[in-house]
């Protein structure tokens, strides 16, 4: 009855917000299994992408590869996407899906312009299942339910855009237990509460800049399995100031800067191994160069700590492309910086992560230098990219099973080597067949036991396709593959993922969906210790308002 009251409480908030048109399937970008790249609060060094040639990378196709529908919680979202089956042209959207694993998939947005200045959007999507699934202790019944929403408002001046953002984020699910215990492991609650101030320049003239003032408060309750809560505030203030030259080659030097501050409550704050309130400046000026055949970024990464983790940090920031061609492009980048392990951070890495009382605070993931080379070309309708690096990080955040009192993930801390190699494709065949592909083979080594790679994966393969098969009807198939690092004869089962996804436009603005997850119903450990949802399909419906 949870599940249903959760949706019923974010219908009433829907309803009386307005919401936006341009709404977004919020997919985290997955690196590897536990490493995600998040553009919030766990990714703190911002590096903005040097400019490449148009139509040189893989095309985007709207679809998502995870095998659990939960996954799609918004900490990293793609804005140039909509929801599935959502126009353009329409301000409302709603879907409501249900599956066998009492599977849900709920979304609905708004859009409103309010004359020519004024705009406000919502956008709330509850995504979940309840089951019984497989452990590492049998079968066992499972929970999992996400729900998110964000409202946003904005006013243009006539040099000036000021907005602000609300953002809610709700988690319940249970953990398994591992022992035999008396503490209850199905009340599990994470909530994330955040607010933010914006302020963007219109570009009218060489100085241009953006700020942006927020706060955010992170909360667990039940995170031990036990009667604990713990918070974790987040205070935050970053820009950027940039100034275009008229220097014919040198087009603009600029700064990002940021300043986060972290106070911890309840447990965090109390417990033998108390965690320290800290502070973090973040400054990365760099200068772009442009002579219509090479493109520079030349800058470095200075990162500040108060305290959790060594005080000064320096990285480079660079990235260089040459055109030897007009469809052949190869560059280089060397990038590196810092990445708070803060509570938002580390659920991110796992869900299924456990705040424990008297474990020590994590310390900042510092990367001293990730370098790549590679090469873009473009036939088209045809794109590749191959490309090879090498990372050296220290203080990585490595994952392992714990089952201290309850199943959980855990993490250790380490300095990491990876040597990878991989390659990108897109094609687009006349719009009606959209074809995208990407593999990777990572060799990674870590300072202390080597059972710490156990969950690092070793090759990854990514194929994504969209098909329009008929008038207003649209396919897609996904497959992805993950083979994980071999340690001492051991090796994780390898995921073998395949998703496939029918979007039939019923009328003119509703429509009806169907989608089958893990239809190979691979039995690998999607986090340490809990094995994926097994096949599971969802049908709905759509409509556009």
């Amino acid at each position: 009855m949870k599940r249903y009251t959760a949706l019923s409480v974010l219908l009433m908030i829907i309803s009386n917000v307005y919401s936006q048109q341009d709404t977004l399937n919020a997919i985290i970008q997955v690196e590897n299994d536990y490493t995600p790249v998040v553009t919030k609060a766990a990714k703190q060094n911002h590096t903005p992408q040097i400019e490449i040639t148009q139509h040189s990378t893989p095309l985007d196709i709207i679809f998502s590869q995870e095998s659990q529908p939960f996954k799609r919680f918004v900490s990293e979202r793609n804005v140039k996407d909509v929801l599935p089956q959502q126009e353009k042209r329409n301000p409302g959207y709603a879907r409501f899906g249900y599956g066998n694993d009492n599977n849900i998939d709920a979304a609905l947005s708004y859009r409103r312009n309010i004359g020519k200045n004024d705009k406000i959007e919502f956008i709330g999507t509850l995504n979940g299942f309840n089951t019984k699934m497989a452990t590492p202790y049998g079968d066992a019944k499972r929970r999992f339910y996400n729900t998110w929403a964000e409202a946003t408002y904005a006013h243009s001046f006539e040099k000036l855009t000021l907005g602000a953002d609300i953002n809610f984020v709700n988690r319940a699910f249970n953990y398994t237990p591992a022992i035999m215990m008396q503490a209850a492991t199905n009340k599990q609650t994470y909530n994330n509460f955040g607010i933010k101030l914006k302020a963007l320049s219109h570009n009218t003239g060489p100085f241009s800049y953006k700020a942006t003032l927020g706060y955010q408060v992170h909360t667990q309750k039940y995170s031990a399995g036990e009667n604990d809560k713990v918070s974790e505030n987040h205070f935050s203030a970053d820009g950027t100031l940039c100034y275009e030259l008229t220097h014919e080659l040198i087009r603009n030097i600029a700064a990002d800067i940021a300043f986060d501050a972290f106070t911890y409550g309840g447990a965090a704050k109390n417990n033998i191994d108390r965690y320290s309130n800290y502070a973090s400046v973040r400054i990365n000026p760099y200068a772009n160069y442009n002579d219509g055949k090479r493109k520079i970024r030349v800058g470095f990464h200075a990162d500040i700590l108060t305290a959790n983790g060594s005080f000064l940090a320096l990285a480079p920031d660079i990235a260089i492309e040459s055109k030897i061609k007009e469809n052949i492009v190869i560059y280089a980048n060397v990038d590196g910086g810092r990445t708070l392990n803060t509570f938002e951070r580390i659920e991110q890495l796992s869900p299924y992560q456990c705040y424990i009382p008297g474990n020590e605070q994590y310390t900042a993931t510092y990367t001293i230098a990730d370098v790549t080379a590679g090469t873009r070309i473009s036939f088209e309708p045809f794109h590749i990219d191959l490309y090879a690096g090498y990372s050296y990080t220290k203080d990585e955040m490595m994952p392992y099973v714990s089952e201290e009192k309850i199943l959980h993930t855990s993490f250790t801390q380490s300095t990491a080597r990876n040597l990878y190699i991989g390659t990108r494709m897109g094609y687009d065949f006349g719009g009606w067949l959209k074809f995208a592909t990407g593999a990777r083979y990572d060799h990674q080594k870590c300072s202390g036991s080597n059972t710490l790679l156990l969950y690092k994966p070793m090759f990854t393969l990514d194929i994504d396709t969209e098909a329009h098969l008929y008038d207003g009807l649209y396919a897609n198939i996904g497959y992805k593959f993950t083979g994980y690092t071999k340690v001492k004869n051991t090796r994780l089962k390898e995921a073998n993922i395949l998703n496939a996804r029918l979007n039939y436009k019923l009328y003119d603005k509703i429509g009806i969906f169907a989608e089958g997850n893990n239809l190979l119903d691979s039995e690998h450990e999607e986090y340490p210790g809990y094995i994926a949802q097994g096949r599971n399909f969802i049908a709905g419906l759509s409509i556009n308002f």
